[in-house]
């Protein structure tokens, strides 16, 4: 089963088929924790970690899981003439502008034009969003920021294909963390927008178990793959299409994306933090690399029930 979130709180429950195909990008990036002093605050919300890499040292951390025979062969990311933007591009190091109320604001289109998306209401950020639909549609991808395709905003796309769901469940039955991440965390989830995004810690004091290493992969850095270290939960806060102000706190897979893209905002790549090797400490997960093929998540969006100007995170709530 999958779960439609409606913007009023109500759950619609699709049964379809899931099939497993593939998915992108295992992460988003890592939040420092509150308690160090060498985390600097980047446009006054997010907390950024120290780079520990650069674009120089990128072959001495793009180096293959230990279980990368487990790994399905799902080649995705920029290519020759799509919208997507590599390593190396300006603006993939520059910190994105917030998104303003004229940006999110409703107009009349000149000559009777149809919005950028279905559903929309010609503001001027549905163009931005349908170039980032095209560019994840173009490069086999479940999640991207607006700077990948050269807009330098703070601007975010996440879904949750069919594979991952599939993915993330093998991962959490083999280490038992099933109790902790449960439902709606670990369900097939449409593409939702999110504008001016924050991520915080759960709390000041992260504990070492509250931390996972993950393999990552990303759009604009194809072929490779780092391990970065991130929250397993985190605290978000973001505006929809709408403008309307959301809040929850996100888990597993989710969470992981989350931290990723949102290090694209501030000018950073998974290369910037990836760890030089992994801890040891624990196996990294590699649950979260390959293209997307399934297309159950794109599938939910000609559901009655699905608005992409108000479809938000299965359980996050307005801020009044």
């Amino acid at each position: 089963k999958v779960y439609l979130t409606s913007p009023l709180g109500g759950r619609a429950t699709c049964a379809i088929a899931v099939l497993f195909l593939g998915c992108l990008v295992g992460s988003a990036s890592p939040l420092a924790t509150a308690t160090s002093s060498a985390h600097e605050a980047r446009n006054g919300n997010l907390m950024d970690p120290p780079r520990r890499g650069s674009e120089r040292a990128f072959s001495t951390v793009s180096i293959a899981p230990a279980n990368a025979s487990a790994i399905p062969d799902r080649t995705h990311g920029a290519f020759e003439g799509s919208v997507v933007r590599v390593a190396g591009d300006p603006i993939l190091a520059a910190q994105a502008a917030s998104v303003t109320a004229e940006e999110l604001a409703c107009r009349t289109l000149e000559g009777g034009a149809a919005p950028a998306i279905a559903g929309g209401c010609g503001a001027p950020v549905e163009d931005w969003v349908a170039t980032m639909l095209q560019g994840l549609r173009e490069t086999k991808g479940a999640c991207i920021a607006a700077p990948q395709v050269g807009v330098s905003k703070r601007l975010i796309i996440m879904s949750i294909p069919a594979e991952r769901i599939r993915e993330e469940a093998q991962y959490l039955d083999l280490y038992g963390e099933g109790k902790q991440i449960s439902a709606p965390f670990t369900e097939v989830m449409p593409p939702l927008v999110l504008a001016n995004p924050e991520l915080r810690p759960l709390s000041e004091d992260v504990a070492e178990e509250d931390m996972q290493e993950t393999w990552e992969s990303c759009l604009s850095i194809p072929g490779k793959h780092v391990v970065v270290k991130r929250h397993k939960s985190i605290r978000y806060r973001a505006q929809r299409l709408d403008g309307t102000v959301i809040e929850g706190v996100a888990h597993g897979r989710l969470a992981l994306t989350l931290q990723h893209e949102v290090d694209h905002l501030g000018g950073i790549l998974m290369t910037d933090v990836a760890e030089a090797a992994p801890s040891g400490a624990s196996e990294p997960r590699a649950d979260g690399l390959g293209g997307v093929s399934s297309t159950t998540h794109w599938d939910l969006m000609a559901a009655p029930e699905y608005d992409m100007r108000t479809f938000t995170i299965p359980g996050s709530h307005n801020v009044a």
